[in-house]
Parts: C-alpha cells; structure tokens; sequence
C-alpha cells in the first residue's frame, strides 16, 4: 500500500500524442473539460475548414498553408494561433493538424484573427515564468497584461517557449491554474519531470526512502506530445523543447511556487547523493557532464547544451561549442552541412589534438592514423565540471606508440564560457619524436561568421590580423564576428608551462586555428632551427590550452583576464 503522504492528490497529469493517431486524447479532453467548466477542448488532425462556433483560439500543430481568416490571407504553420469568434472561418489550401480550445466568452479585447511568434513585431520576447535563462526562446502570444502586449486574454494564454531547464514548481489549487505543453520541438533527451504528490512537498522531512523513490515521474518529450497538468502539479521541464505553455484559465502572475529547496531537503535527509540524488533544478550556472550516445559525453551549462565530446571519428574532439546564447562557434562539416560553409580539410573536426609527423606517422592528416579513448572518470558541479580520459596513439599497424591522459575542465565565468585541457603523453616501448611540421597541434576551425575571409576578425594578443598572424608567438589568438545579428568570439590561449611560450600559431585567414609548439623552422625559422622534441621511452610531455567562448568582441584586456596565473 502506498504511504498515505503520496495520497493527497486530486487530477492527475495525462498525456497524448497527436502525431500519431491521438490514442489518449479523449481522457485529456475528458479530464480537463471535467475542471474547466465551460471550457472545451478538441483535435483536428486532417483540416481544410473550420468554422468556430463559439470563440476559440486555434493552434496551429502540424502542416503549412496558406489560410484565409476573414478578409486576412496569409502564410500560416506550426506555433500560429488564431482567436476566432463563433461563427468566424478558417480555410486552409492544404490539410492542418489543430488543435482548438473553446472558451466560455468573447475576448476580452480584440485580437488579431491570426497571430504569428516568429513574424508579429507586437509579440514579447523575453525570459520570465519558468524560462528564466537569459537567452531563453519565449514568446509570449496572448497575455495577462498590457505591458507584456497588447494581446489581452485572461481567459486562457499562452506562451511559445524553449524550455532547457525550468525550476521545479507548482500553480496552486486554489486560485491558481491548469497548464498544458503542447510540444512542436524535441531534441533527444527533453523530458518532462512531474509529481501529483504535492503535499510531499510540505513536508520533505518526513519523506521516506519508498516514497522519494514514487515522487516524481519522468515523461519523454515528442513533437505532437500534449501533456496536460492539473492544478497543484508539481513539473519541471528539461532539454531543449520548444511547446506552447497553455494556461487556463489564464496565467496569473506570480503564480510559480517553486520546490527546488524542498526536494534538496529531502536528498539531506535521506543521504541521497550523485546519482541517487532526487533531481532538482541547480540554477544557470551549473555544468552537467554525463555520458552520451556511442562513448560521446554531454556537457550542459544551467541545462543549455554546451559541448559534445565525441569519439566517433578517428581522433576524439568536441563539438559544437557554444556561448552563453547557445550559438555554435565551430564549424559544423564534416558532421552537419551548413550553407555557405567551406566543405574543405574534413580532417578539421570541431576541437582537437594532432600533429602530422610523429615518428614520421602523420596524425594530422593520414586516415589509418587513429587515436583510441577511455573515459575514466565525469564530475558535475556548480560554475565547473570536469572528466578524465585515456588515449593510446596507434599508428598504421595498431600498435601504440603513446598513452597519454587528458584532464578536461568547462568552467562558467558571468557570460563568458571556458575549457581547460591538460594532456600528458608518454613513450611507451621507444624514443617518440614529435617532427618539426606547421600540420598541427591544438586546433579548432571556426564557424564561417568567424572566418576572417567571410568578413570574421582573426587576431592576436599584439594586435597583428589577418594573414600577419600566421607563425607568428602569441599568448592567445581570437576569432570574431557576427552570429544571427549576435557578436560571438573564441579565443585559444597557451600555458606558460608548455614548451616554447608563447606558441607559434598555424592560423589561417579560412577558419583554422591552432597552437602548434613543433612547428619552429616551418614558421620561418623565428626560433630554433628545428622544432622537434622527443620524448624518452618511459617520460612524458605536458602540454595545456585553455578555450574561451564570449558572446561579444572582447577586448584585449578583457581577454588577458584570463591568462594563466
């Protein structure tokens, strides 16, 4: 029997798909019209017509099309909505998935027969509610005040948001409102968390073991997913969807009661930790590191995707990398085509390590020159995570010439996100000799608005650009330019323990940057006559780089706050 405490609830949370054949809309349909009296709720998954009778708002879920809303024609697809009065028509010149919410009065003030997220100048854009994340997608459509829009409705409303990590809360029973999410994006892994045990809440102390283990259910989001949540359930939202957020009978300010400290207090109690912890939202600066698909590893900031590690090429690396505005810094081939990106050098991949002579082996380019990885160890935490991996370099034949183990560390610093690399490589049966070769070494090609040939700015610490900085010693080298109208830089800095601080650099005005310590006599013999070093059978070499994502132009004094001390 379950603890009494787990008891107290009254309408519980149901869920369907639309996508699909709708299996489960009816009990959505039932159970809400049940608590909203007067309120009606249907689906239309094949439309070409529809004719209100009584008002209603329409959301647009599946198809495109042109419609024609009175005298109004327009372009139409999913995330629109209409506000229509009874008796006002939609005609559609291809089929639309709808889903339709009938109200029990006119609207309050009158709005636009068809209002567009993306294209309405009048619709807000801002963070608040749950999506609190600064760079946070949320439209809101038909709002509670007039300083959030201008389009009034308190009788259901409804905001389009991407949701990558709400705090944990609840609407009140009393006074408060039911919400549905209605999804229309899903990247893998975004899920719904929810409790109908709120009482629970009221008292963490007394929560058992058994009970923690019943608290909160996990839902999987999918595109055409209509969840709906009753007053007083508890839900968090994770992953990246996008839904439109539908409240009825309308938002109300304030309402959010967050839960988050309850559900720590619970984990003291019980001792649970790590991943015995029952899951709570850790705020914005949190950096989650936990392990992928095929030996990748995710890295999330406040719950933002921020870097891949990957191993599914023939050396390991990261990508994407992305700034605090979720914006992409690398480029996307070999792994995604993006229009107007340079499909050259597939060897470049994301952020990585090579080199192209080592014991005449060439890393950086030859194909049956692999790098195989281990992950060993992952750690999450507030403003930082870390993991640990072990590689053996293999050459033509598979038989290791280096172990090497690399220490990676992602920090948070305000908007500003970093990644340190530790790696320590060591001869194994013989001398290992890195040649003196420009093809190399710590290295990252940049995403084309960063390409100072496609209007980027390629820089140095000494304030050299363009072409005058290939070869030449610095203590970082930056890429800069334009994102989706947003300013984004990256920077690569060297250690002053590594060999020859500060590093030449193979940067190319094409989008390659790299710090290469080998590379002497090939940058025109600037320092010794060759660059080579060697590493004994059984020693080790050290090398360390930090990487530094802005969502800005930083200045040279701006950049230089993050030297290594």
């Amino acid at each position: 029997m379950i603890p009494p405490i787990l008891l107290s609830c009254q309408a519980t949370v149901v869920e369907c798909n639309l996508q699909e054949d709708a299996r489960g809309f009816a009990g959505v349909q039932a159970q809400f019209e049940r608590a909203n009296s007067n309120y009606y709720l249907d689906w239309y998954p094949q439309c070409l017509q529809f004719t209100a009778d009584r008002p209603s708002v329409v959301f647009v879920q599946s198809g495109n099309a042109k419609v024609q809303a009175g005298e109004q024609q327009s372009e139409c697809g999913v995330g629109d909505l209409f506000c229509l009065e009874a008796g006002e028509n939609l005609q559609f010149d291809s089929n639309m998935g709808l889903l339709v919410f009938g109200l029990p009065s006119s609207f309050e003030k009158d709005p636009p027969s068809i209002i567009r997220p993306d294209w309405d100048p009048n619709i807000t854009d801002s963070p608040g509610g749950c999506a609190t994340e600064g760079d946070a997608y949320r439209r809101i459509l038909l709002t509670w005040s007039g300083k959030n829009g201008p389009y009034l409705s308190r009788q259901l409303n409804a905001h389009r948001v991407r949701i990558h990590d709400s705090f944990t809360h609840y609407h009140p029973r009393d006074g408060g409102f039911d919400e549905f999410y209605l999804v229309q994006e899903a990247p893998p892994g975004a899920r719904l968390l929810v409790s109908d045990h709120l009482d629970a809440f009221f008292s963490p102390e007394s929560v058992t073991t058994r009970q923690a283990d019943e608290l909160l259910r996990e839902i999987p989001l999918e595109v055409g997913d209509l969840v709906y949540l009753p007053r007083g359930t508890v839900h968090r939202g994770v992953g990246g969807a996008v839904v439109q957020v539908i409240t009825t009978p309308g938002f109300v300010p304030g309402a959010e009661i967050g839960v988050d400290e309850a559900l720590k207090t619970m984990n003291r109690c019980l001792g649970l930790e790590g991943s015995d912890e029952i899951p709570f939202h850790r705020g914005p600066e949190f950096v989650k590191v936990q392990h992928g698909i095929e030996g990748s590893l995710e890295v999330t900031i406040g719950g933002k995707p921020m870097t891949t590690f990957r191993t599914d090429r023939r050396l390991p690396d990261l990508w994407p990398l992305r700034n605090s505005e979720g914006l992409s810094l690398a480029r996307g081939f070999p792994r995604e085509l993006i229009p107007g990106e340079k499909q050259d050098h597939p060897h470049h991949q994301g952020l990585w390590f090579a080199h192209g002579d080592i014991e005449g082996l060439d890393f950086w380019h030859d194909p049956q020159a692999s790098v195989s990885t281990e992950v060993l160890e992952l750690e999450s935490g507030n403003r930082e995570g870390r993991w640990r991996t072990r590689h053996l370099w293999n050459g033509q034949e598979g038989d290791p010439l280096l172990s090497e183990e690399r220490n990676w560390r992602v920090f948070v610093d305000g908007s500003v996100r970093g990644l340190d690399v530790e790696l320590s490589l060591q001869a194994l049966r013989e001398d290992v000799t890195f040649g003196d070769t420009k093809e190399g070494s710590f290295a990252l090609r940049v995403a084309k608005e960063l390409v100072a040939d496609q209007g980027g700015v390629l820089k140095n610490e000494d304030g050299l650009e363009g072409k005058e900085v290939w070869g030449k010693p610095s203590r970082w080298i930056q890429a800069s330019g334009v994102l989706q109208g947003r300013k984004a830089s990256i920077v690569i800095m060297d250690h002053p323990r590594n060999p020859r601080y500060p590093t030449n650099w193979h940067a190319r005005t094409y989008g390659l940057l790299a710090a290469n310590p080998f590379g002497q006599s090939a940058f025109r013999a600037i320092r010794p006559v060759t660059g080579e070093i060697t590493i004994p059978k059984g020693g080790s070499l050290t090398l360390r780089y930090r990487v530094l994502l802005f969502a800005s132009h930083p200045s040279a004094a701006e950049v230089n706050r993050f030297i290594f001390q």
